[in-house]
């Protein structure tokens, strides 16, 4: 080998070894190792494809566990999907990381003005306006506060300043043709709505808008359109899909409605809530056996799909398949032993099996995890009231309860304790809270008839139980507590009807039969009492 050629291979080979040291070198620094994996999540996240986009910006954050840009955009995905409470706690730290991300504090304000907390919300948009008094966004969230606390005036003035700073802002038209719809200026509501899709016809809440008054007055092609063009606008959004099944519903078009959602949840397979929509309508109809079967139907299909695989073990139990749900939570322990929801949903096995203990020590454990679940609080409650101890469990119901304000068995649960403790202004504060939140929920109505009869105000509970009726005619806990009102009023025999009803509902309802031999005794006759339990435990 001669001396220039041998000189051209060493430096062709040292050429690569620090061509390969450069790649190297920059794959393992963190700065650029988190960025790449934002960069990406960033594209899925403009394709939609929210699950990929939340594992690349995760990744981002084991680089990085402060990058506060991640949690902005994992904060912006957990929105795309619905999962508000995730995002609320993502935009938290965003600002704790980041108090200069002024969108951030904004998001943060309209997430809390949608958990009806305006107070919060205002503070986030002063918080914006300290910085940037021309801040417009800061100016329509003000407008939702006063609107929310029923100032109109104030609304309306707030969103006209926003205007002014961006006449070409969306959703300001949008917010205020919502104002004007309130103000019953219908013509000036469509036209703010119609200004809004002009402006953004990648937005779809004026679609939504415009297409909830056309179903009020019955337009039903114009108000499919909208939907189909919110739909268009935003392939990936709940709820345009789930408002067109409901519109088909409206009209009695079931098949329709069912193709709606059984094309949406294989459209929205990668969104928790999307892949089960089809599923939780049935649930919602009334037809158990079929919510089980979808259910089993996408899970079969979409074996890696977490968030799917736990709402099916969810759905066994409710319908008492513990075996079915047990095998399947054996394998989800095994796959993804350090998942806080599979640890739950393993402690509610364990639970069942009498094990009270271990099954505390497993909700602890994912609540240690994950300690904004409520899930892993409500059971954490559920453990300690089978310990009977009543303090605990109603500590950690009541915050399941400021975690998921909407999640009703967690009101329940503080509604059971209340009753234990005659603890009369708790049991009415849970009340009045499930009856705002949910006014189509029964028990509400019932938990404060029970303050109300203990008050002597017997109108105000036969009033609260008939709403209740009329909401779910067949539910035990309504009949019993009818049947219980109408038996202080000394009439036993619709007493008897409500009570006999509701074991008709429930052969397994300890208090109806407990409430039905009572009346016996109370007619003096204990042998017909013995009878009544003795057939009622052969069957």
């Amino acid at each position: 080998m001669t001396f220039p050629t041998a000189t051209k291979t060493l430096a062709i080979a040292l050429a690569g070894t620090m061509t390969f040291s450069a790649i190297t070198g920059c794959s393992r620094d963190p700065n650029v190792r988190k960025q790449k994996y934002l960069e990406s999540g960033k594209r899925y996240l403009e394709k939609g494809k929210y699950r990929e986009a939340s594992i690349q910006f995760a990744n981002a954050l084991r680089v990085d566990p402060n990058y506060a840009d991640a949690h902005y955009q994992m904060a912006e995905t957990y929105t795309k999907m619905g999962a508000w409470q995730s995002a609320y706690g993502e935009l938290t730290k965003t600002i704790e990381l980041d108090p200069g991300n002024l969108k951030a504090h904004i998001e943060v304000g309209t997430l809390l003005l949608r958990n009806r907390q305006p107070d919060g919300a205002r503070e986030q948009a002063e918080t914006v306006l300290r910085t940037d008094p021309n801040y417009g966004d800061a100016h329509a969230l003000l407008s939702g506060v006063a609107a929310a606390k029923g100032d109109t005036a104030g609304a309306a003035k707030e969103i006209e300043t926003a205007l002014r700073i961006n006449p070409n802002n969306a959703s300001y038209y949008i917010a205020r043709g919502v104002l004007r719809s309130a103000n019953n200026d219908l013509n000036g509501a469509e036209s703010d709505l119609k200004k809004a899709t002009d402006l953004d016809n990648k937005s779809i809440l004026p679609h939504m808008l415009l297409a909830q008054r056309y179903e009020q007055e019955k337009h039903w092609q114009e108000a499919e359109r909208e939907l189909r063009a919110a739909i268009t606008a935003e392939p990936k959004d709940i709820t345009a899909r789930a408002a067109l099944a409901n519109l088909y519903l409206q009209q009695n078009q079931t098949a329709q409605a069912e193709a709606t959602l059984r094309q949406a949840s294989s459209d929205l397979s990668d969104s928790p809530q999307g892949v089960r929509l089809l599923a939780d309508y049935y649930f919602a109809t009334g037809k158990q056996d079929q919510g089980v079967q979808e259910l089993a139907t996408q899970a079969q299909k979409y074996p890696k799909n977490l968030p799917l695989q736990e709402g099916y073990v969810q759905a066994l139990m409710e319908t008492n398949q513990f075996d079915k749900a047990e095998s399947i939570i054996k394998q989800l322990v095994k796959d993804h032993p350090k998942d806080p929801q599979v640890a739950v949903l393993n402690g509610i096995v364990t639970l069942r099996a009498g094990k009270t203990d271990d099954a505390l020590e497993l909700f602890q454990n994912a609540l240690k995890d994950s300690p904004d679940s409520y899930l892993a609080h409500f059971w954490v409650a559920r453990a300690y009231a089978a310990k009977n101890d009543m303090d605990q469990a109603q500590t950690h119901f009541q915050e399941a309860a400021r975690l998921a304000p909407t999640f009703l068995p967690a009101q329940e649960g503080i509604a059971d304790i209340a009753l234990a403790k005659n603890d009369m202004a708790t049991l009415l504060d849970v009340a009045e809270k499930s009856i705002k939140g949910a006014p189509k929920f029964p028990a509400g109505y019932v938990w404060r008839s029970e303050v109300e009869i203990r008050r002597k105000e017997m109108n105000k509970a036969d009033d609260d139980l008939k709403t209740a009726m009329d909401l779910q005619p067949k539910n035990p806990i309504v009949l019993i507590a009818t049947g219980r009102l109408r038996a202080m009023e000394g009439k036993s025999a619709e007493a008897e009807t409500y009570f006999n009803e509701a074991l008709e509902q429930q052969p397994t309802s300890v208090e109806a039969l407990r409430d039905l031999a009572f009346l016996d005794l109370q007619r003096k006759q204990p042998a017909h009492a013995i009878n009544r339990i003795n057939a009622q435990i052969a069957k």
